[in-house]
């Protein structure tokens, strides 16, 4: 078994997709690529990715059970998370990983700030793997930078994941900036900009479910194959 059991989705700022990301990667790892035990992990205060699954976030996430959402236990996120302590969330974090079998994944969504502490815990777990996404425009590149250091200064294996590329010349230019900078670490899987990922939100479904041959459903899948390809979880 692998000692990789978190799959930790961080951006550093709002708007990169990254709870349909954590959505879609759940989804896909779950029906499509054979894994029994996957959880959604949702460590924002704000709780998208809890009200992007369609359920109502909650008072107390620290001890609130986890609920089922298409085959995957989603821990809730609410206001609660932001009052909790550091041993209280290092807590939650360890429950996600131990409630289920030993092959469990748990996908985490992370807060957009990269100064939140929940960044720090994740990042100092040994079981923990880092995906990066980072929206293909130019200011997208110092909060990145922030994540990529953070993450190296916890040792953590780590990929970056282009989102809403739409192959125009500005996003080009910014993809082949951030290749040239982060050699090695960007995946050759661009996230599309497509509007599959807007409908699929009224629907409380990720979008690898609701429309299984979009362009960004195809790409979850082999950003996965990737990602697996080389780390394993």
């Amino acid at each position: 078994m692998s000692d990789l059991r978190i799959l930790a989705i961080a951006a550093g700022r709002g708007g990169t997709g990254k709870s349909t990301l954590t959505f879609g990667i759940a989804h896909t790892l779950h029906e499509l690529k054979g894994m029994s035990d996957v959880a959604m992990l949702d460590l924002d205060p704000q709780a998208g990715l809890t009200t992007r699954a369609g359920k109502t976030p909650v008072a107390d996430p620290i001890h609130e059970p986890p609920v089922d959402v298409f085959g995957i236990s989603l821990y809730r996120a609410g206001r609660g998370l932001a009052h909790a302590t550091d041993a209280e969330l290092a807590a939650h974090i360890d429950r996600a990983v131990l409630e289920g079998s030993p092959d469990r994944v748990v996908i985490a969504d992370l807060p957009p700030a990269l100064h939140d502490r929940v960044h720090r815990l994740v990042f100092d777990r040994d079981d923990s793997f880092v995906l990066g996404a980072i929206r293909c425009e130019p200011d997208s590149f110092h909060s990145m930078n922030e994540l990529v250091a953070q993450v190296g200064r916890a040792g953590r294996p780590y990929v970056l994941v282009p989102t809403f590329h739409a192959k125009k010349n500005a996003q080009n230019a910014t993809l082949l900036a951030l290749q040239s900078q982060h050699h090695g670490h960007v995946t050759e899987t661009v996230i599309p900009q497509d509007n599959k990922a807007v409908d699929c939100v009224l629907t409380r479904q990720p979008v690898t479910r609701f429309a299984r041959k979009s362009k960004i459903a195809l790409a979850i899948s082999a950003l996965l194959d990737e990602v697996l390809a080389t780390e394993t979880v």
